[in-house]
């Protein structure tokens, strides 16, 4: 440890710093945990049956489903040019 190193380490003041800053996290922490706790759950069965729901209603407008109407439109479309551009 370097001298400078040593005397920060004997600082109080310092010392305190760091112990109030390593607090801070930690509370931080207990918060994030304590709103994830409060969250709601759902079961995945329900989860699924909802996800599956919205992309039934939504499949019409869903590229991914229909496919591009035009060639153009895909940009991964073979022989497309590939460079980046910048509007």
């Amino acid at each position: 440890m370097s001298r400078r190193g040593q005397h920060l380490a004997a600082d109080p003041h310092y010392q305190m710093s760091r112990s109030q800053e390593k607090l801070e996290q930690q509370q931080a922490i207990v918060q994030q945990l304590r709103l994830e706790a409060s969250l709601g759950r759902l079961p995945v069965s329900r989860c699924i049956e909802e996800l599956k729901a919205h992309c039934l209603q939504h499949q019409t407008r869903d590229i991914l489903i229909t496919g591009f109407a035009d060639q153009k439109e895909n940009p991964f479309a073979k022989g497309k040019n590939k460079a980046c551009v910048i509007l």
